[in-house]
């Protein structure tokens, strides 16, 4: 789905879910300028996608934001959580693609079929920290050990940290 169709609203009668790339939120809200590509790729979501897309999830669609786009879902639609990687130093936290080890929490619906452990991968994405009981951890890093195979510098910001959030 575009731009232009997110800010015309009405999502709900067109899709059940959007999902977002790995993209920073600034570039959702705000897009590319004029000229700098194509023109249907211009322009960004602005405040009236940010609200269509909030009444979207209140009517039951479902928004899956990605790695950076996450940050989007936790500045401008409300999530209650936060990227605890967010401004730390790549001297003391460095995961430039790995697989980590993580753990399902038990009977949650987007595990089905799923091990209650088993490895993910992660290239600079983010590790949460829930801010309110409305948000809930799917997957978490494990206690110790994290990773499972690849690079990791500083594994102890990752410890019981959600890795999916809900």
């Amino acid at each position: 789905v575009g731009n232009a169709a997110i800010r015309a609203g009405n999502l709900r009668a067109a899709y059940d879910v959007i999902v977002f790339p790995d993209q920073q939120p600034a570039a959702i809200l705000n897009g590319y300028r004029q000229g700098a590509m194509p023109e249907e790729f211009t322009g960004g979501v602005e405040r009236s996608g940010v609200e269509a897309l909030r009444e979207f999830a209140e009517a039951g669609g479902k928004l899956v934001f990605l790695n950076d786009s996450t940050g989007f879902a936790v500045e401008h639609l409300g999530v209650k959580a936060r990227n605890t990687l967010r401004g730390v130093s790549n001297r003391d936290f460095y995961c430039p693609g790995s697989l980590l080890n993580v753990k399902l929490e038990a009977g949650h619906p987007l595990g089905y079929g799923l091990p209650v452990e088993f490895t993910i991968w992660h290239e600079s994405s983010p590790a949460f920290e829930l801010d309110d009981a409305s948000a809930r951890a799917v997957l978490r890093y494990s206690a110790a050990p994290v990773l499972a195979s690849g690079w990791l510098l500083g594994e102890r910001y990752l410890f019981n940290r959600a890795a999916v959030v809900e």
